[in-house]
């Protein structure tokens, strides 16, 4: 995988409408559950609830609506097998991805080294649930020979720009809502701005590991 392949993918019209759908809908999303956080924010368990279960499992919805939305293009590929005969070959495939997102945004904070890299943890879930969109391609297209470890460099890679473009996010946010308070007087757009651009700015870290895989069935279809 080269530079130009990243950029070419990362600007490609079907990639950018999937960010900009995601982008949309999770700033929808966090202003109706903080909305709805604020209602109930007296009401201790109902409160915990939502802003433990109810906002990571709308997240994740979300994160899979990226991922449809990107595919094929999120492995590098111009065509693939229709995403439902993926999705719906085998009964429990949609739970599997859902849930495993899911439970790695319950356990990925408590980790001692990742709970204080909270950036990391976008990336991982959507790097978890390319994996098995992967996994599920290469049954579909009859490739036996597959790896899903990418090499120590991409690792590395992943690993110095999720909290970067994290960083990144935060303030180009905080920028853009300190702005909109100077001129409109409201407040409140920075946590929205900063879930919508997260993956904005880190979707390059998530494509630099599913381009690597998706490299591997480019060459076996050759």
């Amino acid at each position: 995988m080269t530079g130009n392949d990243l950029l070419t993918i990362l600007f490609s019209p079907p990639l950018l409408g999937a960010l900009l759908i995601y982008g949309l809908v999770v700033m929808a999303l966090e202003y109706f559950t903080a909305r709805l956080h604020h209602a109930v924010q007296d009401v201790g368990f109902t409160a915990w609830m939502v802003e433990h279960v109810l906002l990571p499992w709308c997240r994740v919805l979300a994160l899979l609506l990226f991922l449809l939305l990107a595919y094929p293009r999120l492995f590098g590929l111009h065509s693939a097998p229709p995403m439902p005969d993926l999705l719906w070959a085998h009964d429990g495939r949609v739970s599997t991805l859902i849930n495993t997102a899911f439970v790695l945004s319950l356990l990925l904070p408590l980790a001692p080294l990742l709970g204080n890299l909270k950036g990391l943890v976008l990336p991982v879930q959507a790097i978890a649930m390319s994996t098995l969109l992967f996994h599920w391609l290469t049954v579909a297209l009859n490739v036996k020979t597959v790896s899903y470890w990418p090499g120590a460099t991409v690792v590395v890679t992943i690993l110095v720009l999720a909290p970067l473009t994290q960083s990144l996010a935060h303030h180009v946010s905080h920028w853009i809502g300190g702005h909109i308070k100077r001129l409109h007087n409201r407040e409140g757009f920075e946590s929205l701005l900063y879930e919508g651009l997260l993956l904005f700015f880190q979707v390059p870290a998530v494509l630099i590991y599913t381009l690597a895989l998706g490299r591997q069935l480019r060459l076996a279809v050759m």
